[in-house]
């Protein structure tokens, strides 16, 4: 079922003039790129409560004293981890998770450092009972949306509902069309057993688009992102939507998981951590004609990696290190999210 999604109207001046001041700089160097950060953002609300919506312990007056001082300095901490991405060129997609509505997304495109560099976005509205939702940021002269469907997956009588599918198409440079779809799927919250039937739907729900997608576009080229909350093993990455390792044998539809061949980090060894163990549920699948040539963007199988600068980790005792989150528990922590961002760059051809 397609649903409503909304779109920004972003500040076309400013845009124009930081993408053609950035895509320059980029060709100077003599570097093609095109970078992609998935990132879920822990519970990124606003102040003020959304009628009909579970959202009143994020308001002042709520459980967790969420004001505008703690509001406005994690918008800060996510721009900055947005920006710390940037180590080429400024990303042109971020797929974030766990967004709660336009003003959230207006804020931290326009009154972060993130202004500077001409974000526009696009969002879901769905029917998750806390009211968070899945988005992505785009930078218009790199990416420029075509069509947008959000898609609501029936996850079965009894169950509460949960955030919708986003997927935009679009033209890059050069005007070969990218399709994109960000999810957020159900938590294991409750049991992984009990609750892997919700994310099995997901998983079809995705593999039933994915499909229509691969087989009408002449070059396909598809990115699948976000929080699955499983790992690439479990049934519905592996068994549903059939992704693999990246290796050496690829075929143009087939999702292929980079981020299991991430580059090696000294202290990080996924993007979430549970129970001190690091766990890899943030996923970016592509689809193989992105690494046969058959399009403008390229990958390989070592183009991912989890960004984790300093500011974004804490110790965990004696195991290393962990990601600094907003809150343990109801206690006000102050950092930017429980989980890290993934970073994925590929080759642009012209």
């Amino acid at each position: 079922m397609r649903m409503k999604s909304f779109i920004s109207k972003g500040r076309t001046l400013l845009l124009v003039v930081c993408v053609l001041l950035v895509l320059p700089l980029c060709a100077q160097r003599g570097v093609e790129s095109f970078t992609i950060v998935e990132y879920n953002v822990e519970n990124l609300f606003d102040t003020v409560h959304a009628e009909g919506k579970r959202d009143v312990e994020f308001t002042p007056q709520g459980r967790l004293h969420w004001d505008t001082r703690r509001y406005r300095r994690k918008l800060t901490a996510i721009a900055r981890a947005i920006v710390a991405a940037a180590e080429k060129d400024v990303p042109a997609l971020v797929a974030l998770c766990e967004v709660e509505n336009d003003t959230v997304l207006r804020d931290l495109t326009q009154r972060t450092r993130l202004a500077a560099l001409g974000y526009t976005y696009i969002g879901t509205d769905g029917p998750d009972l806390r009211g968070i939702n899945v988005a992505l940021l785009y930078q218009p002269l790199r990416f420029r949306p075509v069509s947008v469907d959000t898609f609501r997956v029936d996850f079965g009588e009894g169950v509460r509902p949960s955030r919708d599918l986003l997927h935009v198409a679009g033209q890059i440079v050069g005007g070969d069309t990218l399709d994109i779809i960000v999810c957020h799927a159900p938590s294991r919250m409750g049991g992984r057993r009990q609750t892997e039937p919700q994310r099995i739907r997901l998983a079809t729900q995705i593999r039933h688009v994915a499909d229509s997608l691969l087989a009408i576009r002449q070059r396909p080229a598809l990115i699948v992102t976000g929080d699955f909350n499983d790992e690439l093993p479990d049934r519905p990455l592996r068994r549903v939507l059939g992704a693999r390792p990246a290796d050496k044998q690829f075929h143009p539809t087939c999702l292929y998981d980079v981020c299991c061949r991430k580059k090696p980090h000294i202290v990080v060894h996924g993007s979430y951590k549970f129970r001190h163990q690091w766990q890899h549920i943030d996923h970016v699948l592509l689809s193989g004609s992105l690494f046969l040539g058959l399009h403008a963007l390229e990958a390989s199988p070592d183009c991912a990696e989890i960004l984790a600068p300093d500011f974004l980790l804490e110790h965990d005792g004696e195991r290393g290190f962990r990601p600094r989150r907003t809150f343990l528990g109801t206690s006000y922590h102050g950092g930017t999210s429980d989980h890290l961002p993934t970073v994925i760059r590929l080759r642009l051809s012209r």
